[in-house]
C-alpha cells in the first residue's frame, strides 16, 4: 500500500497529459512553533488521532494507553518541530489544439 500518494500523482499525470503540468509543495509546521496555523494543525492532527480510538482500541490497544499515546505525539510535534508538506498540482491545458 503507497501511504503517499503525491509523487504517484505527479508521474501518472504526466504520463497522461501533454499539457503543462505544475507541482508546488509547502511545508506547513504543526504546533505551538508553528503560530496560529501551525496550532490549528495540532488540533486538527488531536482531533483525527483521537477519534481512531475506536479503531485502535478495537484491534487490542486499550483506551487509555491510546490517548496516552496520542498526548505523546502531540507534544513531540511541537517539541521536535515536525511539519506537514502540502502538495497542489495542477495542468495548465493548451487550447491551440482545439477544434
Amino acid at each position: 500500500m503507497e501511504l503517499i500518494v503525491s509523487p504517484l500523482i505527479t508521474k501518472t499525470l504526466e504520463k497522461l497529459s501533454n499539457s503543462e503540468l505544475n507541482h508546488e509543495i509547502r511545508k506547513i509546521a504543526i504546533g505551538e512553533w508553528g503560530g496560529k496555523l501551525g496550532k490549528l494543525y495540532r488540533e486538527l492532527y488531536g482531533w483525527g488521532s483521537r477519534n481512531l480510538r475506536k479503531v485502535v482500541t478495537d484491534s487490542g490497544f486499550d483506551e487509555e494507553s491510546w490517548d496516552e499515546t496520542v498526548e505523546i505525539c502531540l507534544k513531540q510535534l511541537n517539541d521536535r518541530k515536525a511539519y506537514d508538506e502540502i502538495h497542489r498540482i495542477w495542468i495548465v491545458k493548451s487550447l491551440e489544439n482545439e477544434e
